[in-house]
């Protein structure tokens, strides 16, 4: 009896090993080569297991543009790193887009003029994004962006140095960072200059308790103002600032009562900036008298 169950434990072993083997493993390419994996072409970094995306493979690309954190060349799956200069003057492949969002695992641009020429009006820059051809920097990134009126800048940039020079359409600067950031005005060459000569309008929050903006030079005209990092209410409901982020969470009902069909905001403002709703925390949990009278609730994607 032990030997019947001693073998067909060794079967069922050998039947595994050879199920096993029939798995094919995951086999990354060498670096430096190059792949295309929906509408953009990667090339493989030194360590073999991380992608740049290094241009459009699509003729154009259009309305609101995702690029994807994961990527496959059909052997094995790499995380995008990089960014090179894909959308950089790339005239018609980029003209119809309306917005772009790049993952939070992108940590450099490889290059400057990133989005060069440009027609989206909002984009989602890395929250890991340490700067361009230098760490902290972001150089002429958004040249000729001119229907882009606002950006958002990670805590990792420290330096704008000719960011938003020559064309770009970007008025409103909200830097999520609380250590120190500088706005060349007048330093170095023109085209060194956060901004272009005599440019005004523009508004750049930062947060509370963060160091204030420096802005060398009188090149441009700015206002300075700090944004509060406190909990917040907007509507029917109040919110909490997630740390380092833009991104909120709804943290409970203001209201007495909600009733009929009831729809949480994606976007709200604590009256200085706005904030994307990113979090739902126990608002709705067992609030009796508040809740009783909705029909519906709608959460924002």
């Amino acid at each position: 009896m032990k030997k019947t169950i001693g073998k067909r434990i060794l079967g069922l072993f050998l039947t595994l090993c050879m199920f096993t083997a029939l798995i094919p493993a995951s086999v990354y390419a060498a670096a430096g080569d190059t792949f295309t994996d929906g509408d953009f072409t990667y090339k493989v970094n030194t360590d073999t297991t991380t992608v740049t995306l290094t241009a459009i493979a699509v003729a154009s690309l259009s309305g609101d543009v995702t690029v994807p954190s994961t990527v496959s060349d059909g052997s094995a799956s790499y995380t995008v790193t990089q960014l090179g200069d894909a959308f950089k003057n790339q005239g018609s492949k980029t003209n119809s887009m309306t917005s772009l969002v790049l993952p939070d695992t992108i940590t450099k641009f490889t290059g400057t003029a990133t989005f060069y020429g440009c027609k989206f009006t909002s984009i989602h820059l890395p929250s890991a994004l340490t700067g361009d051809a230098t760490t902290g920097q972001l150089s002429k990134t958004f040249y000729y962006c001119n229907n882009l009126k606002a950006v958002e800048i990670p805590a990792g940039i420290t330096k704008l140095y000719g960011t938003f020079n020559s064309g770009s359409g970007v008025r409103t600067v909200t830097l999520i960072g609380t250590s120190q950031a500088d706005f060349y005005g007048s330093s170095g060459t023109a085209e060194a200059r956060a901004w272009a000569d005599g440019t005004t309008g523009i508004k750049i929050y930062y947060p509370s308790g963060g160091t204030v903006p420096y802005r060398t030079g009188t090149s441009f005209t700015a206002t300075v103002t700090p944004y509060d990092t406190a909990d917040f209410t907007d509507g029917d409901f109040t919110y909490g600032v997630i740390s380092g982020t833009l991104n909120v969470k709804l943290k409970s009902i203001a209201a007495d009562t909600l009733s009929g069909d009831v729809t949480v905001p994606s976007v709200v403002s604590n009256g200085v900036v706005n904030f994307t709703v990113t979090q739902l925390g126990d608002a709705f949990k067992n609030q009796g008298a508040k809740t009783n009278s909705m029909t519906s609730l709608v959460l924002p994607d």
